[in-house]
């Protein structure tokens, strides 16, 4: 029973953090106030995951990082693009038997981050619906039946963060057989760092 009402105050805590972030991304999504800046992806990524990566290895599900070798630096705001990476991740380990992969590319200009499982996949009359904020699947769709099927908000702030970025969201069917969910926004020339006085 502690257990169990233990579980229960971390979900209501996620979900409350959630809520104040969707919030928050509503409330300023006419002006975003973001800087972008050249992020190193091949350090960042595994770093923005670590705590995926950890509970991953715990529920024996493999999780491999890749990032493409024409990916130096990606132009994003890094704690904003890390927290839509974790909540992608975070979804992906709720269905995928035993293995999720992250790949980060670039294809026609623009940088791309797909997340695949190989989960039971969603069906495409679900996937435009669950960018919406509090839609849920099925929660006999997720691999444990007593895991929580999460907030119904991590998917939404997924898809404004991409919005920030000039990019978007989308579902597609992985070939692991599950799920695949990217997120692609334009690549940027940003200004050189100014070079510090002698």
């Amino acid at each position: 029973l502690l257990k169990k009402m233990n579980q229960d105050v971390d979900e209501l805590d996620a979900l409350v953090q959630e809520m104040l972030l969707y919030s928050r991304l509503e409330r300023n999504a006419a002006t975003p106030d973001i800087a972008l800046q050249p992020v190193p992806v091949e350090s960042w990524l595994p770093n923005a995951v670590e705590d995926e990566i950890e509970a991953a290895q715990a529920a024996d599900i493999s999780i491999p990082v890749a990032v493409a070798a024409n990916v130096a630096d990606a132009a994003c705001e890094p704690r904003y693009m890390a927290r839509a990476v974790q909540n992608l991740v975070r979804n992906a380990l709720r269905y995928a038997k035993s293995r999720v992969e992250v790949n980060v590319g670039t294809r026609e200009q623009r940088y791309f981050i797909e997340v695949d499982d190989d989960g039971p996949g969603i069906p495409e009359a679900d996937h435009s619906r669950l960018f919406v904020p509090f839609a849920r699947l099925d929660e006999s769709r997720t691999r444990e039946p007593n895991r929580s099927g999460g907030t119904g908000l991590g998917l939404a702030i997924v898809q404004r963060i991409a919005e920030w970025h000039g990019g978007n969201a989308v579902i597609s069917t992985s070939s692991l057989g599950g799920a695949r969910i990217t997120i692609e926004w334009p690549q940027r020339a940003l200004p050189a760092p100014v070079a510090a006085a002698d």
